[in-house]
């Protein structure tokens, strides 16, 4: 799975009712945003799919994980005060921090997100039971680690807090190229920057929370292939660039569902920019936006009828898949046969002096 992080800064902590605008960002940046902005985009109501809380720091807080986050409850922690009580939170720090949130997203890689959508309604919900409990997986291993607060003068003490406060959304679509968004199913976990230590809230160590992120992706990226190639017999490869793709799937259906991604680079090299920067690439993912994600599924109807059209359904990849896994184990046991032989035949090398 990918992963990115970005630091959202809160500006304006008494407006709360405009709609929301789509945080974005595949590298490390800062956002600024209206607080409306932000707690719109993560608790909108009516929502197709409900963001909802995690993190062992709920506790304190009067919230159960897994309950539907609503937006007065995000507006009141993001301004430190108590989402039930509506009294300020207990804080040693002469101010709030200066970082309100880290948005980690954890993104699948683009031959699982079109995976999912071959599925039907019973083998999808499946397959989001896997998701959660993979992209949970991570965040308790990054919760592990970074849940530690900053105490003292500049947050030269680091306290183990009591766990993070996290609020969960699921995105399915990328960004429209052409007035079309294919699929790309991706999980925002906001973190909020301020936890537990013996009855105070204060920042949490940010360096942690970036230095964990690509564990957290990884973890839940190797939990999720577990498990849907327990039930799916799904085989995988690791590509030279480290990304896990599914065996034998088209690379031109990937290429073609990966539009959002050339159109990135092809702005990257039209302006002179470095595809290796991560500031020119952020500075170009925000330039070329077209439109915001969808949280509505059904916006990729039309990428499951193009794979159709070109008769490429979830049977047809879990054949190649498994061809191709089959394969390569039959040119696995050749090469172990060949070295028997010649370990019979010739016998062991000898050792070095």
């Amino acid at each position: 799975m990918y992963d990115s992080i970005a630091a959202i800064r809160v500006r304006d902590p008494k407006s709360a009712h405009a709609v929301a605008k789509y945080i974005a960002g595949a590298t490390i940046e800062e956002i600024n945003l209206e607080l409306s902005d932000l707690t719109g985009y993560f608790a909108e109501d009516g929502a197709l799919h409900h963001a909802h809380w995690y993190g062992s720091g709920l506790a304190g807080l009067g919230i159960i994980p897994g309950e539907i986050t609503s937006e007065r409850q995000l507006r009141r922690i993001l301004q430190m005060i108590d989402p039930t009580s509506n009294v300020k939170l207990p804080s040693s720090a002469h101010r709030k921090p200066t970082v309100s949130a880290f948005d980690l997203t954890i993104s699948h890689t683009k031959d699982d997100s079109l995976f999912m959508f071959m599925l039907s309604p019973s083998e999808l919900l499946e397959a989001q039971a896997f998701q959660d409990i993979a992209f949970h997986a991570g965040l308790d291993a990054l919760e592990e680690e970074a849940s530690v607060v900053r105490r003292g003068t500049d947050g030269i003490y680091k306290r183990r807090s009591s766990g993070l406060i996290i609020v969960e959304r699921d995105h399915f679509l990328a960004r429209p190229v052409n007035g079309l968004a294919a699929p790309s199913v991706h999980r925002h976990a906001l973190i909020m920057n301020i936890s537990e230590y013996e009855g105070e809230y204060t920042a949490l160590d940010s360096k942690r929370i970036f230095n964990m992120k690509a564990i957290a992706g990884a973890v839940a990226g190797q939990r999720y292939r577990e498990l849907m190639a327990q039930r799916f017999g799904l085989e995988y490869e690791r590509t030279s660039k480290g990304v896990h793709r599914i065996k034998g799937f088209d690379s031109a259906v990937r290429d073609k569902m990966s539009a959002r991604k050339f159109v990135i680079l092809d702005k990257l090299l039209e302006d002179g920019l470095s595809p290796d920067s991560f500031k020119d690439r952020a500075k170009v993912q925000k330039d070329s936006r077209e439109g915001k994600c969808s949280n509505d599924p059904s916006g990729g109807d039309w990428a499951v009828e193009y794979m159709r059209e070109e008769g490429i359904t979830k049977d047809s990849v879990i054949a190649m898949s498994q061809r191709f896994g089959q394969a390569e184990q039959e040119a696995l046991d050749e090469i172990r046969r060949d070295q028997a032989w010649l370990q019979r035949r010739f016998g062991s090398c000898p050792s070095d002096p």
